[in-house]
């Protein structure tokens, strides 16, 4: 996400121009001819998507990946080498990631992370049902929740665009 001409990382400095090369989406904060295959991540149009203001709900380039994953309305996203462990990571990173998770889990998006990822627990129901729900004596029966949809009902179908629509109007 970052910058391909003021923002690229020390530690490859042969990434740029491999880059020039990549037949792929690049998806940027800033489109450069020399990379052509380069896009400008569309951030007023996610913001504006989300109902978020600009500065709070991006904090790495995760976040911008999910974020823009749902706003291109993709089915699966599957988290890999996401789990910012690196010592100058700051913890929140890993919430807003966790966030962005749960975003995409509203609008009915199948998010999966790796095993031993941080994420798992966010993702894998398996796992969660395994070591139990927070303040539940035991493991919920999954026959009982197999009727359940995302949004932990069996009758609610709203998205989470129509849950901030509709609270913000009340």
């Amino acid at each position: 996400m970052d910058d391909l001409k003021l923002r690229m990382p020390e530690w490859d400095p042969d990434l740029p121009e491999r880059l020039k090369r990549y037949e792929g989406r690049i998806i940027t904060s800033r489109a450069y001819p020399e990379w052509p295959t380069s896009e400008a991540f569309p951030l007023k149009d996610v913001a504006g998507h989300f109902g978020l203001p600009l500065g709070i709900s991006f904090y790495s380039t995760v976040d911008y990946m999910i974020a823009h994953a749902i706003y291109e309305g993709f089915g699966l996203i599957d988290l890999y080498g996401v789990d910012c462990v690196q010592p100058r990571r700051d913890e929140r990173e890993r919430v807003s990631i966790a966030g962005w998770i749960k975003v995409a889990q509203m609008e009915g998006i199948r998010v999966i992370a790796q095993s031993g990822s941080f994420f798992k627990w966010y993702t894998d129901t398996g796992t969660c049902y395994e070591h139990g729900l927070y303040g539940y004596a035991g493991p919920p029966r999954i026959e009982d929740l197999s009727t359940l949809n995302a949004c932990g009902s069996a009758e609610c179908t709203e998205t989470t665009a129509n849950m901030v629509a509709r609270v913000a109007q009340s």
